[in-house]
């Protein structure tokens, strides 16, 4: 998502600038953001507000953001999630 990337790309290559067509910038910015929505929801299970799959719960972050997880104490009912 356009709002995504302008929040979360990152310049993996190391050459000045995030480019979400560069496939260095893409990866290395996924896996940022997987580790940082990863991070949130241990600071969740930590707090106590979710007791799901770690994976499950930070998959269903990255479709349905982070902020609807604490939203719904777990994965939102969302289709699509």
């Amino acid at each position: 998502m356009p709002a995504t990337w302008a929040a979360k790309g990152k310049d993996g290559d190391g050459d000045g600038r995030a480019d979400i067509t560069n496939p260095v910038d893409a990866i290395y910015s996924q896996g940022a953001y997987d580790c940082e929505l990863a991070a949130g929801i241990t600071a969740l299970k930590t707090l106590g507000k979710v007791s799901e799959d770690d994976l499950d719960l930070t998959l269903a972050a990255y479709n349905a953001d982070l902020g609807n997880i604490i939203k719904h104490n777990g994965p939102p009912s969302f289709k699509e999630t």
